[in-house]
């Protein structure tokens, strides 16, 4: 009887150590491939860079109708109060 009780812990101990195992192989494959804090604040800079310069054009093509705009209203101005 203690023989199989001895048995049966040796293979639920082998069961235990094979899934304790196959975690640690996981985590292992996920830190291979997961960004780490440095990784993110780069993406982060050159996020904040793309950004900036899509902001910029955008202002350009805003201004451009402003100022497009701004002609029109003084034409139509010279031409309602002559």
């Amino acid at each position: 009887m203690a023989k199989k009780k001895e048995g049966e812990f040796g293979k639920l101990t082998r069961t235990v150590e094979r899934g304790f195992a196959a975690t640690a192989d996981e985590f292992s494959d996920i830190k291979k491939t997961m960004a780490t804090k440095d990784d993110l604040a780069a993406l982060e800079r050159r996020m904040d860079e793309k950004f900036a310069a899509i902001i910029r054009r955008l202002d350009k093509i805003m201004q451009i109708q402003l100022d497009e705009h701004a002609s029109r209203i003084k034409k139509l101005e010279r031409a309602v109060f002559k």
